[in-house]
């Protein structure tokens, strides 16, 4: 659809996909969204960043409707508080309402190996066909996570997490970095561009990306190595530049 091809080119260029992860709020302390501010997220955006993915009340209050940045709004949160049940995802927002906040994508988190994963297809199946039948890419962020949040290491796992995702209708996944190979792996049997998730793998995330990228994902995106940083649009700033020269 057209539609969709132009909102997935608002994210970035192929390969070249800087997207910064700012759903924090609803996960627990740590990330303060006034720390940053609307014109923080100009500097982000002035640093290299090429998409923003963030809870819609967000996009509402802290990102400016004019900045030119990709829209990626989420629609899952956790389902309770409790950390032993961290896995849990539930809705917290609609297609219909990203389509109000000008969304160039939605996404969808899957737990991949909770028992809930059953009842977040039913609801997950909704939103894809609303984003369907408007022209709204999907992006599935696919973990092999259980009820408590226990994340499986095992590749095997994430492969069949990803190509759960992609049978049910991603458009785009993010996925968890978990070796230079099994990214590479994912690329060659998904049909559907791979984002990489900047949360897990090297003490030195930077370390990763230019061999991530060579390896065929479509980009990164990080949350809270940015989010959390003294100083953030440093942080996407050094990111950025590994994307250099490729």
């Amino acid at each position: 659809m057209y539609g969709a091809a132009v909102r997935l080119s608002r994210l970035g260029p192929p390969g070249r996909v800087n997207a910064i992860a700012l759903d924090d709020g609803i996960y627990g302390p740590g990330f303060d969204p006034s720390r940053l501010g609307r014109h923080g997220i100009v500097e982000l955006v002035g640093a290299g960043a090429t998409a923003i993915l963030a809870n819609a009340g967000f996009f509402e209050r802290w990102v400016p409707p004019d900045v030119n940045v990709g829209r990626i709004v989420n629609l899952m949160g956790p389902a309770v508080a409790a950390a032993s049940l961290a896995g849990l995802r539930a809705p917290i927002a609609s297609t219909e309402r990203a389509m109000t906040l000008g969304a160039d994508a939605v996404c969808l988190h899957l737990s991949y190996l909770a028992r809930s994963r059953d009842r977040w297809a039913d609801h997950a199946s909704r939103q894809i066909d609303c984003a369907r039948r408007n022209g709204v890419p999907v992006v599935v962020a696919a973990y092999p996570r259980d009820d408590q949040g226990t994340m499986s290491d095992d590749e095997s796992d994430l492969v069949a997490a990803s190509a759960f995702a992609v049978e049910i209708g991603a458009d785009i996944l993010k996925v968890p970095f978990v070796s230079v190979a099994t990214t590479a792996e994912l690329v060659r049997r998904m049909p559907v561009p791979v984002l990489v998730a900047g949360g897990s793998g090297p003490a030195n995330p930077l370390e990763m990306i230019k061999p991530i990228l060579r390896a065929g994902a479509a980009g990164l995106c990080v949350g809270r190595r940015v989010s959390l940083a003294a100083d953030p649009a440093f942080e996407v700033r050094r990111i950025a530049a590994e994307f250099a020269g490729l």
